[in-house]
Formats: C-alpha cells, structure tokens, sequence
C-alpha cells in the first residue's frame, strides 16, 4: 500500500482590522499602552510561535520502535470569551490571540502523536482511523483559517483524542498481534504467522516474546514436512519411519500441541508396532528353543508394554520350556554318567534335576541308582587301596561280602568290573596258608604279636596268611628280642630264629 504523507494544513495568520477611530479620546494613552501590548503579542504569536512547532515526519517504510516522548495533557484548557467585545477592540484582539495560542498548543501535541504512530507503522494496522483523525485536523485548519478559533480547537482536540487512543491501544494490539501469531503456528498456517509477527514486531519491537515465535515461524515450513512424512508413513502403517518424522518435527518444537498430539498417537501405534514383533519373534525363537533370543525379545517386548499380561504368560511359557529342556539335558547328561559309572558326578546332576522339579521320576530313580553304586565303589576302592588289610581274616571276610554283593549287580560296567578283578586277586592272595617254620632255644617264651603265645620251643611250623609279621622272645635275665617280617603272596615256605641271648 502506497504511504500518503497526511499533516493537518497550515493554516494563515489572522489579519486585525485596522482600528478605528475612537471617539473617546479622553483615555488616549491607555489605548497607545494596549496597542503596543496588542503588536507585542501578535509578533509572538505569528512569527516566533510558529517556528517552534515541528513540521511531521514522513512515514516510516520499516519497523522502528518507537521513541519515547512527551506526551502533553490532552486537555487544553479553553478560554472563557465572555461576551464578545466590539468588532477590533483590543479586547476583541486579545481573544482572539489566547484562542489561537491554544490552537496552536493542541495542534503541537497531535504532531507528536503523529510521530509517534507512524514511528509504530500505524497506516498498517490502523490506516482508516488515522486518516480520519487526520481528516478531523484538517477540518480544524479550515476553522481556523476562518478564525473560528472555538471551533478549530474542538476539531484539534477531537483528532488529538483518536490520536491518543489509536497509541493507548498500541499494548493491547501487540499483546493479540502475539496471540495470533501463536494460534497461527499452532495451525501450521505460515502466511498468518508472518503477517501477525511482523504486525508484532511494528507495535512491540522490544517484546521478550518475538525470539521464540520467530524461530517457530522460521521452523514451520520443516515442521510441516516432517508432518506430511509422518503422515505418508502412518498411512501405509511404516510406523518406524512415521516415528523418525514425528520425532524430527518434536525436536523443531516440543511445545507445539499439534505435533504433541499427534506423536503421543504415533507413538502408542509404534509402541504396538514393535510389541507385536518382539512378541512374534518370542515365539518363534520359543518354537525352536533358541531359548536366549527368545529372552531377548521377551525382554524387548517388556519395553514396550511393561504392564501387558501376555508378557507374564510368555514369561512363564518361556520358564516353563527352559526348565524342561533342562531337564532332559540333565536326563541325558545323567545317562552318560551313569553308562561311564561316573557316580558322584551322576549324584550332582540328578539333584539339579530334583531341584527344578522334585517329583521327576527319573532324578529320584537315577539319584538312588547312583548313591548305592557310588558307596559300593567307594567301599570296594576302600579294600583294594589297602590290600594290607586283608591279612586280618575280618577285613577279609568283609571284602568278600563286599565283593559278593558287587558281582550280583546289573549292569557290571568296566570300571566296576576292573575293581571286581582287583579285589577277587587281592583277597585270593590274602586267603593264601604260607608255610612259616619258627626256630628258638627252647629257654626264649615266643609270642607272634596279635595272633598267639607259641611258648618256649626248638621249633615249630605255622600256616600264616600273606601280610606283616613280629615276633617277640623274652627271657628272664635277658634282653628282648624282636623279629619282624613279611609274608608275599604266592611265596615258598620261610624259617625264622629268634631267641634272648643277651643277658642283662
């Protein structure tokens, strides 16, 4: 819109008639004092009066912001003419010129609200208002032209009033230019923005608020495109790409309602979106007992849905599979254990099994197999580590019970079978009758330790047993004598001396 310079008229200066002759000439030095007054102020009024009132501004092509001035009262004061004098009395004149200061007075106030509204672009928000205002002014030029100085008055103070009110209302403008602004972002309509941001900036430059709408303004045309994506993709159900949009648009501008609106919906969708695939992939994963991404996508499911009953029930399932699998694991692995009569390590593993479940039957049979073959072995391996032992007939009688009870079990593996050899030759040799003939002086008692007194003797035969021997000689008045020895298994008959042949 073309700017038109719009200033009230000047207006012309009054010309007094010129005086007449006074009948009266009594009080003529009275007159000349007044009419000196008269000239005096009709100098100040048109010649130095008015220089001092500023011609206006032309109107500004850009946004400035407003100078702070002076406003003066709006309120003249209006002179009180009383009856008028007669035509060209000094009174009359006097009047005239109070009237035409006054004029003036309010004329310069509407010249600086003139200023001050079209530093605020006020012919782009308020163009009829001013010019009607202006047009008032001029009306009062025209009063005063005509010396109609009451009338000129009237119409400038009627002017300067609109004037006032179009700056008084500037607040109240800025604040709804604002507010435009705002619903125009938050309806995503950039023409509108711009317009009410620019009308912001004319009338409220120093406003704290036009930073942050600038920069949404700025953002919209991004904003809409990344909602026209999110858009695209939530119609063909592309939730991850429709999540990228609505996320790219909320970090342009968190706060914006439509874009919190519409990603709170696409979010619920693509939260559902990827339960539904994680729970899909559980159960595939499940189905194949890939029983760690199964967990895996449980656990991704969770995410998604932290509250939903179907993950309480996938878990269970999930619990349930593993603890089964587990325990056919440990079947098999117990099997082995048992085929490789491996007993102790066969014990740990069916008590696993039982500690997952107590009443699978074939824990509870596989432990009891495995604690009964694990005692006999133990007390097998007892006899053969110690075959020493034997040479006491108890030790072997228990052996061979041991030995009894062993070969009557089924099935007897290789190992059990080795320890069955072992014991059967270690107590074949222990069972041996060794031929031991035992030579003295016949003075020397002889006792073979833990087994019998043989008394004073020249000689005498024994069957002994394979296994360590002492025998002891005493004699009274003579030293002790001690004879220890060793029968081997399979050996020849053996002759031992002993008698006391140290005397004390």
């Amino acid at each position: 819109m073309s700017q038109k310079k719009l200033r009230p008229r000047p207006f012309s200066p009054f010309q007094p008639v010129a005086e007449k002759a006074s009948e009266n000439r009594l009080n003529i030095m009275v007159i000349i004092a007044l009419s000196i007054s008269l000239i005096f102020l009709l100098l100040i009024v048109f010649v130095w009066l008015p220089n001092r009132v500023a011609t206006p501004a032309p109107m500004l092509d850009s946004i400035a912001a407003p100078t702070p001035a002076l406003r003066p009262n709006p309120s003249a004061e209006r002179a009180t003419l009383g009856k008028p004098a007669e035509p060209g009395s000094p009174y009359q004149q006097a009047q005239q010129a109070k009237a035409r200061q006054q004029a003036q007075s309010v004329l310069e106030s509407i010249l600086i609200e003139q200023e001050l509204l079209q530093e605020a672009q006020v012919m782009r928000w308020a163009e009829a208002r001013y010019i009607d205002a202006d047009l008032i002014a001029q009306a009062g030029d025209e009063a005063y032209r005509s010396s109609e100085f009451e009338r000129a008055i009237e119409l400038y103070q009627q002017s300067l009033t609109e004037l006032q009110q179009l700056q008084e209302s500037i607040p109240a403008r800025a604040e709804t230019a604002a507010l435009e602004t705002q619903q125009a972002i938050e309806a995503l309509d950039q023409i509108a923005a711009k317009g009410s941001l620019e009308r912001l900036l004319w009338l409220a430059p120093m406003d704290p608020r036009i930073d942050s709408l600038g920069k949404s303004v700025v953002q919209l045309p991004s904003i809409i495109d990344y909602l026209a994506q999110a858009e695209t993709a939530v119609a063909s159900n592309a939730w991850e790409q429709a999540k990228l949009a609505i996320d790219q648009a909320y970090a342009l501008d968190p706060a914006h309602p439509l874009i919190a609106a519409q990603r709170a919906t696409i979010l619920k969708s693509w939260h559902s979106f990827r339960f539904d695939n994680a729970m899909s992939t559980f159960y595939t994963a499940l189905d194949q007992a890939r029983y760690d991404p199964a967990e895996q996508a449980l656990a991704q499911a969770r995410v998604h849905r932290p509250n939903d009953p179907a993950i309480d029930q996938a878990a269970e399932q999930l619990e349930t599979a593993i603890t089964q699998e587990t325990l056919r694991r440990l079947r098999d692995e117990g099997q082995q254990l048992i085929d490789q009569e491996q007993w102790s390590d066969a014990i740990t593993n069916y008590q696993d099994a039982l500690a997952l479940d107590s009443t699978v039957q074939y824990a509870l049979n596989g432990l009891a197999l495995a604690r009964q073959r694990y005692e006999l072995e133990q007390t097998l391996n007892t006899f053969i580590q110690e075959p020493a032992r034997l040479s006491d007939i108890a030790i072997a009688d228990d052996a061979s019970e041991a030995l009894r009870r062993a070969q009557a079990k089924d099935p007897i593996g290789p190992k059990l079978a080795q320890q069955l050899t072992t014991l059967s030759e270690l107590l074949r040799q222990a069972n041996q009758s060794i031929p031991v003939i035992v030579r003295s002086d016949g003075a020397t008692e002889v006792v073979l330790v833990r087994h019998s007194k043989l008394g004073q003797l020249v000689s005498t035969e024994l069957a002994l047993r394979p296994g360590q021997y002492t025998l002891r000689g005493s004699r009274l008045g003579y030293r002790d004598v001690i004879v220890t020895f060793t029968i081997e298994p399979d050996s020849e008959a053996v002759e031992y001396f002993i008698a006391c042949e140290e005397k004390l």
